[in-house]
């Protein structure tokens, strides 16, 4: 372990158990450094013990009073200090969340999936949101951005198939070409657009929905029109489809019996219903004591907002996975 002699981890400073002469204790918060196990502070401390050039090494780590959290569910990009800072949580489900960039370089996606399958962890992709810094659209006026969306989803279909994993797909975004769900011939074309890509491959994407338009909540027509008849695999994401149906629980609970049989996936995340504010679990108006038994043993992640840590820091996922274990 390397470390300055000044390192402090996250936690309150605190007695520590008596210790041989020259033998260092610090506190540690595990929920930031220990794996999947949290308690309250002081209870865990590590022990180091200074080398040359200010390297520890560790010797032993002290435990009391713990409790194991489940579902340690996770999303980062393709960054090496993201990676890292899940890693700790030694997570059970990680969801890769790519870039443009990233396609360009598809041997670094294939080492950071099998480095973590390596792990035992459960892999998913979730492919790139926006080509040229524009939100995708499957039905684009764009051609270039129509192109876009079927190179990007068969290189990744590739990958998928290769590595035998999932990847995350959005039809749309908001406020785009398919925002119009009224539009009867935007509506077709959408699927025709989803037929051609699952002639790619039928078997690698997962469906995601969002906030507005035809692959959303607000569409009456989606099931119909789309899913059914495409069998399409979905992932539903629990705070897109609230916000589409302006945060009312009860037409979410209803959108989720009719939806249950197509949803494979999940993103959890909760929302006060009015915009996209991607909240940790228990901080917006989501009822989850409803929605739990829907997500029953599928695979899921909890998708919050970590912009505020860069994305550097997954402490908010992890306290949605313990809120999540309360229920």
């Amino acid at each position: 372990m390397h470390c300055s002699p000044d390192t402090r981890f996250a936690g309150e400073e605190a007695e520590p158990p008596s210790l041989p002469a020259g033998i260092k204790c610090l506190p540690l918060h595990s929920t930031i450094s220990f794996k999947n196990i949290q308690t309250e502070q002081p209870f865990i401390y590590i022990y180091l013990i200074e080398a040359t050039n200010c390297e520890y090494t560790l010797l032993g780590i002290y435990l009391k009073e713990l409790r194991t959290i489940q579902y340690i569910r996770l999303k980062a990009a393709i960054n090496e200090e993201q990676i890292h800072d899940r890693l700790l949580y030694q997570p059970e489900i990680m969801e890769l969340h790519l870039t443009e960039k990233n396609l360009y370089h598809p041997q670094e996606i294939v080492h950071y999936i099998r480095l973590l399958k390596a792990r035992g962890i459960r892999v998913y992709l979730h492919h790139p949101m926006k080509h040229h810094g524009r939100y995708l659209d499957i039905i684009s006026s764009s051609p270039e951005m129509r192109q876009f969306y079927n190179w990007s989803s068969e290189l990744i279909a590739s990958i998928c198939k290769q590595e035998n994993i999932k990847c995350i797909i959005h039809c749309h975004y908001s406020d785009s070409d398919s925002s119009r769900f009224a539009d009867k011939g935007k509506r077709y074309e959408t699927r025709k657009r989803i037929e051609e890509i699952l002639h790619i491959c039928d078997q690698s994407f997962l469906w995601e929905d969002t906030t507005e338009g035809i692959f959303s909540a607000q569409n009456p027509h989606l099931l119909d029109e789309i899913v059914r008849p495409l069998h399409l695999p979905l992932n539903i994401d629990i705070s897109h489809t609230f916000i589409a149906l302006q945060g009312n629980n009860r037409a979410l609970e209803q959108h989720l019996k009719t939806y249950a049989s197509y949803a494979n996936y999940f993103h959890l995340v909760d929302s006060l219903g009015i915009e996209h504010d991607s909240l940790p679990l228990g901080k917006g108006n989501i009822n989850w004591a409803m929605v739990k038994p829907f997500i029953g043993d599928k695979d899921f992640i909890f998708e919050i907002d970590l912009s505020e840590s860069q994305f550097l820091d997954c402490r908010l996922m992890i306290e949605s996975a313990e809120y999540f274990s309360r229920i």
